[in-house]
């Protein structure tokens, strides 16, 4: 018999940990672009707010790629494991 508290839950806590770590760096850029770009390089207020044009886009291109990394790393897993 598999107990589902000892087996479930260290995946989950690493996946949250991975997730919260990820989303805290997102955050903490979205803080320190205004300091970098205004403060430092002397852009206007226009120009700083295109410097997070690169964050949206890459999270549009990792959007629509996720589909390919899905089908993907499902196929990698069943040859690893020779699952059919």
């Amino acid at each position: 018999m598999v107990n589902l508290a000892t087996s479930v839950l260290p995946k989950t806590d690493i996946s949250l940990t991975r997730t919260s770590m990820i989303l805290g760096i997102l955050y903490l850029s979205f803080q320190a672009f205004p300091v970098i770009f205004a403060e430092q390089r002397g852009f206007s207020t226009q120009l700083t707010g295109l410097t997070f044009c690169g964050i949206g886009l890459g999270m549009l291109i990792g959007l629509s790629t996720q589909p390919y990394w899905n089908r993907s790393g499902t196929t990698l897993f069943k040859l690893t494991f020779n699952i059919y």
